[in-house]
């Protein structure tokens, strides 16, 4: 079972609705998946659109002092599609940073994770907040390997500049952690300008990283988070549609 952290420091990269079209198309192509919402915001719960319990286990739940341990993580999963599964979040989630910051409470989404690997998923896809935060430590702690979804402008390259050797500090304490590629989003349509920012990626040692699939610019693959669908669910037929399923087909054999 491969675990993945689909994540970048820099808010507005794309993150969520990349890790929620993946997450669906790898489902869609036959494999069990387990996503978590590993975000404050809950954005990717939100993008669900899914009626939870009033009972419902949450992540935060399983992460704090009083849970861990104590409440079986299959209980938070709940079934939104078929063979895509969710371990949902709140904005509660916030309230344990303090908690969480200390050396025991870094590890605890991985050992939380570790429960998971009886049920048969064929990966686990964490949703973190967008910054170098906590969270995102510990989701880069409980990974395999980390997708990075980066726009093809400075302030993404400048950022990937930095963020990258901060996912390597993390192979410190979690030696299995790899960068498994950087996914190009929100591609705008024009070849000279993608080619440009490969070019740039390539001069700072990243080129190897980059993934043969790219996400091209389209707002059809926001707008279909609205409504609870990826982005071939909402139009079947859109250039991004294609895209993600690309994408999909690529990470697909690496599970």
């Amino acid at each position: 079972m491969k675990i993945f952290t689909v994540a970048n420091s820099k808010g507005g990269s794309g993150k969520t609705t990349t890790a929620f079209n993946l997450g669906h198309e790898l489902a869609r192509l036959g494999k069990k998946i387990l996503m978590v919402d590993f975000d404050p915001q809950a954005s990717l719960t939100n993008s669900f659109k899914v009626e939870l319990p009033q009972d419902q286990i949450y992540i935060e739940d399983l992460v704090s002092k009083a849970g861990q341990g104590r409440l079986s993580v299959g209980d938070a999963i709940v079934q939104p599609k078929p063979n895509l599964f969710l371990i949902p979040s709140t904005g509660a989630l916030g309230n344990l940073e303090s908690e969480l910051k200390g050396p025991a409470g870094l590890v605890r989404l991985r050992e939380c994770l570790k429960g998971v690997l009886h049920l048969g998923f064929d990966a686990v896809i964490i949703d973190p907040p967008g910054s170098s935060d906590v969270f995102m430590s510990m989701s880069l702690l409980a990974a395999n390997e980390v997708i990075i979804p980066a726009r093809p402008t400075d302030t993404d390259i400048a950022t990937l500049r930095e963020f990258v050797p901060f996912i390597e500090e993390h192979r410190a304490l979690n030696p299995a952690l790899s960068i498994r590629g950087i996914v190009l989003n929100q591609v705008q349509s024009s070849s000279k300008n993608a080619q440009f920012y490969l070019d740039r990626l390539t001069e700072i040692g990243l080129g190897s990283l980059i993934f043969k699939s790219s996400i091209r610019s389209a707002i059809d693959a926001a707008n279909s988070l609205a409504y609870g669908q990826c982005s071939s669910e909402h139009k079947p037929k859109a250039p991004v549609s294609k895209d993600y399923q690309e994408l999909a087909q690529e990470v697909a054999p690496w599970l």
